[in-house]
């Protein structure tokens, strides 16, 4: 009897849910499943099977015992029954409390042994484990708890979101880190949906397009010194010390051209953690059905090359997520916090990419995204501030999954009125009214972040708040043709208009007759 790697001491299952295990059995035989010394259900196991426990409490510390009428039994102790979620994404989520503003006060007190993390390693295709070039980092494929000893590599979003969530439903919480920086979201969707999505076909045939121009053998062995010479000691250590240190100035010409140059030689082959289906197949659909709560999300910076269809995109790969799970399972997910350049990448349309997931949210059922436009960095794309981030994903899960009296949403437009020179914008989710904070950094001020087009031409105005209002006064509006007001709808920026529940407000654009 051997269940799936996920299953282990020290684990923690979902409350309140029927809870799936899965394993395999040589001998055909009945099993007694026991909580505790209380035998909770017997089922007849053989190969492949897939069993659902009946819903548990919280508890802490139990003990899990299948127990197989042939002499076979598999024991699991120290386990917690709780609240689990799945964090995913590329390097925002990836990003270890050890790099954030506040990790090394945050990981040399961590002390909490019933908040649990669980990192899935990251391979980019079948049998890389096995091959062991790339070895198991010590915390990857194990349930760990939040100790000074563990804390540091935990995600650091996940860290603050978990925090909040203990903090508020006092019951154990498990988080399974699911994310590998630098990856598109084509990469987390099974291939077969990719290939039968008319739009997003595009991708499976691009990649399968691009094969045919590769020498296989060739680019094997060259993945192979690439892989021999990243995954060394002393490379990983380097790529860590880097994540600590938080670029202050512009990317020069010389880093540019050398990010360019290594973005042409990185081959999206069959060995590619980029190529479609990828980390689906890897990382996903080894936990997939592993009984959750829901799950946060943190991607889309690497998907600016066809941004004008991430909406599709990340549709289709919350889709494929829930059809994993065969459940509607809450998805929250972070805007992309303010960004304009850094080493070969700059934030040009991340714009058009936060529009995008807008869309998702206001068009997929039990989408809920949160909001960063006031702690992004200008010069490094790994925003070092991720207890925000955090926070702000477990208030909208408190209150949208939890049903806590807790203000989740940022504010957002509502509608927009002309009144002769004047256009009232109104906001939802504000919480009592708007409020203004100025930032001291460049760019603060409304008048950088609200923009006014007409006819091509940028007009001035004056405004005024007022409660849930920004009334915009424009001397130069001509009542003829459109408008465009548009705010915080530039890559790099610090929103300073707050509902009162001390949430930024969201960007947006919208077009409006006069």
């Amino acid at each position: 009897m051997k269940l799936a790697e996920i299953f282990q001491n020290g684990m923690v299952l979902q409350r309140r849910k029927p809870i799936c295990i899965w394993g395999e059995m040589e001998v055909p035989q009945s099993v007694r499943v026991f909580m505790n010394d209380v035998e909770i259900m017997e089922e007849q196991m053989q190969g492949e099977f897939k069993i659902f426990l009946p819903p548990q409490e919280a508890v802490e510390g139990a003990v899990l015992l299948l127990k197989g009428n042939k002499g076979e039994q598999v024991r699991l102790e120290d386990i917690d029954i709780g609240e689990v979620w799945l964090a995913g994404g590329q390097s925002n989520m990836d990003f270890e409390l050890q790099f954030d503003r506040e990790g090394d006060v945050m990981a040399s007190s961590a002390s909490d042994p019933h908040f649990r993390f669980y990192d899935v390693g990251e391979y980019a295709f079948k049998g890389e484990r096995e091959e062991g070039l790339k070895p198991d980092e010590a915390n990857w494929f194990r349930w760990m708890d939040y100790t000074p000893e563990h804390a540091g590599c935990f995600s650091a979003v996940a860290v603050y979101f978990a925090m909040q969530l203990r903090k508020s439903l006092k019951v154990p919480v498990g988080v399974i880190g699911c994310s590998w920086g630098g990856t598109k979201a084509s990469a987390w969707i099974d291939e077969k949906m990719l290939q039968n999505a008319p739009v997003l076909s595009f991708y499976t045939d691009t990649y399968e397009k691009n094969l045919k121009t590769i020498d296989l053998k060739k680019y094997e062995q060259q993945n192979r010194r690439i892989r021999e010479q990243t995954y060394t000691p002393k490379q990983i250590e380097s790529n860590r010390s880097g994540m600590k240190t938080e670029s202050q100035k512009p990317p020069g010409i010389l880093t540019k051209m050398l990010g360019k140059w290594f973005a042409k030689c990185m081959v999206t082959g069959p060995h590619s953690e980029n190529r479609p289906g990828a980390l689906y197949e890897t990382m996903i659909r080894p936990v997939a059905g592993f009984t959750i709560s829901g799950i946060i999300w943190y991607q889309g910076e690497s998907d600016v090359d066809h941004a004008e269809i991430y909406d599709q995109l990340f549709s289709k790969m919350i889709h494929c997520f829930r059809t994993a799970w065969q459940e509607e399972l809450p998805f929250l997910f972070v805007q992309l916090a303010p960004f304009e350049a850094w080493m070969a990448s700059d934030g040009k349309r991340f714009p058009a990419i936060r529009r995008q997931q807008q869309k998702v949210e206001n068009t997929i059922p039990k989408t809920y995204m949160a909001s960063i436009m006031d702690c992004g960095s200008r010069y490094d794309i790994h925003p070092k501030q991720k207890r925000p981030v955090g926070e702000r994903l477990a208030a909208l899960a408190l209150n949208e999954v939890y049903g806590h009296p807790v203000s989740g949403h940022a504010p957002n437009i509502d509608k927009a009125v002309v009144q002769g020179a004047s256009i009232i914008l109104s906001f939802k989710n504000t919480d009592g009214g708007l409020v203004e904070k100025m930032a001291d950094v460049p760019f603060s001020g409304i008048q950088f972040l609200l923009s006014v087009k007409q006819c091509g031409k940028t007009l001035s105005y004056t405004y005024e708040i007022v409660e849930n209002q920004i009334r915009v006064e424009i001397k130069e509006l001509k009542r003829d043709g459109t408008v465009t007001v548009s705010f915080a709808e530039m890559p790099y920026c610090k929103v300073n208009i707050y509902g009162k529940n001390n949430l930024p407000v969201r960007p947006f654009s919208i077009e409006l007759a006069v």
